[in-house]
């Protein structure tokens, strides 16, 4: 074989594993994107729920938290990844909470990523006895947040429910025609993929 027919082939070779791969990530995002879809629908958390935990990191989560806690009457508003300057005073201000649910209302300021998140509720429901969280984040974040809350509070009894806040509204069958919604599905799918890399062999 010349090197002109080499090359050729090898060419031809990466264009087919490149190809298999789109599909692959196509295929992969598509499903991400029913996940999506599943977690905007408004669902009816329980009132027996023991603590809300709201995961910061985009706007839109804290207050649809804080009014969960409250009709709910949840004894704990858990806010997990703030920034480390962020108090409950500022906390109050910024998202109109009223001050006499001070002692309710408990802010994380020391983790960081999602995984540092559950590790913190885990602690903190290990203390107080906490059997049964209503985890709230984003619809887009929510696949990975419960990956990685079910493997960091495995075989503790804790139930974690999800309530995604609202997101742009995706579609089935045009959410890869959206530059924003594809950018966000690309870039949790993506994040989804190492936290179950991360997690093989463990609980999905």
């Amino acid at each position: 074989m010349s090197k002109a027919d080499t090359k050729k082939y090898f060419l031809f070779f990466g264009l087919i594993v490149l190809v298999f791969f789109v599909v692959l990530e196509y295929i992969s995002l598509s499903e991400y994107s029913d996940d999506v879809i599943n977690y905007q629908k408004t669902i009816f958390p329980p009132r027996d729920t023991d603590m809300v935990v709201v995961l910061t990191g985009s706007s839109g989560r804290i207050r649809p938290a804080y009014e969960l806690m409250k009709e709910m009457n949840a004894p704990v508003l858990f806010v997990a990844g703030t920034n480390a300057r962020v108090n409950f005073d500022e906390l109050a201000k910024g998202h109109g909470m009223d001050i006499n649910y001070r002692d309710r209302i408990v802010v994380d300021n020391a983790s960081k990523t999602t995984y540092e998140n559950a590790e913190a509720v885990l602690k903190y429901a290990d203390e107080h006895q906490v059997k049964k969280i209503l985890l709230v984040t984003s619809a887009y974040h929510m696949k990975r947040s419960m990956l990685v809350f079910k493997n960091v509070l495995e075989d503790t009894g804790v139930e974690v429910i999800p309530y995604g806040t609202a997101v742009k509204p995706i579609k089935r069958d045009s959410w890869f025609k959206d530059e924003e919604v594809f950018k966000n599905l690309l870039v949790e799918s993506f994040k989804f993929q190492y936290y179950k890399l991360l997690f093989a062999g463990t609980v999905l």
